[in-house]
C-alpha cells in the first residue's frame, strides 16, 4: 500500500495491490479523510507521487513490466509518458521535481546482473525527464546506486533542487544506512557536483523518504529486514508446498542463487565479511562454508 497527500491537505491518493484469482489487481482510490468518503480513481495503477498542482505520476504494470503514466487530479487524461523499450526493460521509483516540470525515476537495462564482488546491479541508473518522456538526463549509474536498487521509493526531491536518495553503507551493514544529496535543476535536470553524505541512519535501513512543501522537515521509514535461505519439499506431485525449514541462521542477508549439481548444497550471497562472497551450505547442515 502506497499514499500520497494533495497538495491542500484534505484528501489522499493510496495504491492497492491485491491477488485475484492469481493475479494482482492494482488500484488507486481517493480518499477523504475528514468526509469519510473513499472512491476507486483508476484501476491498473499504483505507487502515487502528486505533483504541486495535483497532477498524478504513477507506475503501471505492462505485462512482466513497469510503465510510467501520467494523469489529472481526478483521474481524466491518463498517458504513458515512459514505456520499457530498446535497452530499458523496467522503470520504477518515480517521483516529481518540486517545480513539477521533471521526474526522476530508476531505469532498467538488459538483465540487470549483480556482481557480488564489486557490490553493483549493472544495467541500472537514475535519470531525470521532462512530461513528454523527453530530454532524458543521467543522474547516477550503477558504480554509484551499488546495491541500493532494493530499496524502493528511496528518491526525495526537495525545493532547494537537491536530490535526496540512501542506500546502505559501504559494507552493506544492516546497522547503517547512508542518505546521500546531489543537487540537480529541477526545471532542466542537469547535475551540479558531486553527491555528498547528508547524514547516517544508525539500526537499521531508510526509505520512503518524504519532505515538507517548505522543504524544511523530512520524513522516512526506518526499519530492519532480514533475508534467509529457507527449505520446503514440493508436495502432491509439485501442486503445494510443505511447511518451510530456515536453513542459514546467520543474522546477515542471505540471497539464494542456486544449487550444486547433485542437489545437496544451497548457494547464496551474503556479505559476512567487508564485502559480498558466496556460500554454500548442506541441506542437512547448520553452518555454510565460502565458495567465491
Amino acid at each position: 500500500m502506497q499514499l500520497a497527500w494533495f497538495p491542500d491537505g484534505k484528501s489522499l491518493l493510496i495504491g492497492t495491490s491485491i491477488r485475484v484469482g492469481g493475479t494482482t489487481q492494482d488500484s488507486l482510490w481517493h480518499v477523504l479523510p475528514l468526509e469519510r468518503r473513499t472512491h476507486l480513481l483508476s484501476n491498473g495503477f499504483r505507487e502515487p507521487a502528486i505533483a504541486s498542482d495535483g497532477r498524478i505520476l504513477c507506475m503501471a504494470r505492462e505485462d512482466v513490466y513497469r510503465a510510467i503514466w501520467i494523469m489529472e487530479a481526478d483521474g481524466s487524461g491518463a498517458r504513458r509518458l515512459k514505456e520499457p523499450g530498446g535497452p530499458v526493460v523496467r522503470y520504477d521509483s518515480a517521483t516529481w521535481s518540486m517545480t513539477g516540470r521533471r521526474i526522476v525515476y530508476l531505469a532498467y537495462s538488459g538483465s540487470g546482473a549483480y556482481d557480488p564482488g564489486s557490490r553493483v546491479l549493472h544495467g541500472i541508473r537514475l535519470e531525470s525527464c521532462d512530461l513528454e518522456g523527453g530530454a532524458e538526463t543521467p543522474i547516477l549509474t550503477s558504480e554509484w546506486l551499488g546495491a541500493g536498487w532494493q530499496t524502493a521509493r528511496f528518491i526525495c526531491w526537495l525545493p532547494d533542487g537537491r536530490l535526496l536518495y540512501s542506500l546502505p553503507d559501504s559494507t552493506q551493514s544492516q546497522d547503517r544506512w547512508d542518505v546521500w544529496a546531489i543537487a540537480v535543476d529541477p526545471n532542466s535536470g542537469s547535475v551540479q557536483g558531486r553527491a555528498v553524505r547528508a547524514f547516517s541512519v544508525l539500526g537499521g535501513q531508510a526509505w520512503d523518504l518524504t519532505c515538507s512543501a517548505d522543504g524544511k522537515r523530512l520524513a522516512l521509514v526506518k526499519g530492519r529486514a532480514q533475508l534467509d535461505v529457507y527449505l520446503c519439499a514440493l508436495e502432491d506431485e509439485g501442486r503445494r508446498l510443505g511447511p518451510p525449514r530456515r536453513l542459514t541462521l546467520d543474522e546477515r542477508n542471505d540471497s539464494p542463487i542456486g544449487w550444486t549439481p547433485d542437489g545437496r548444497d544451497v548457494l547464496f550471497v551474503s556479505v559476512r565479511t567487508q564485502s559480498a562472497n558466496v556460500y554454500r551450505q548442506g541441506i542437512d547442515q547448520r553452518y555454510a562454508s565460502t565458495l567465491l
